[in-house]
């Protein structure tokens, strides 16, 4: 069920325009910088395959949708960081 709900808010996030980049977290506290849509690839049917590729200019990484522990837009996450309150 995680998986499925990681997909939907990564292929969610994907099909904003215009495009806002976004981070993945997964559960060894990496985190992941989606820059372009183009970066993340991964089967986007529902009860597909649960895994995904990530490819940047610094990064190469292949993980699973069960690993997200958090999805968050990159401003919303700086915001965060930065103790703002608001949404994205």
């Amino acid at each position: 069920m995680r998986a499925e709900l990681n997909r939907a808010e990564v292929l969610r996030l994907l099909n904003i325009r215009p495009f806002r980049p976004f981070v993945i977290t997964l559960d060894n506290n990496q985190q992941l910088v989606v820059e372009h849509p183009e970066n993340i690839a991964f089967d986007p049917t529902p009860g597909g395959r649960g895994d995904f590729y990530m490819l940047g200019a610094h990064l190469r990484c292949f993980s699973t949708f069960d690993a997200i522990t958090m999805i968050a837009t990159l401003d919303q996450l700086i915001k965060n960081q930065n103790g703002i309150a608001g949404a994205a």
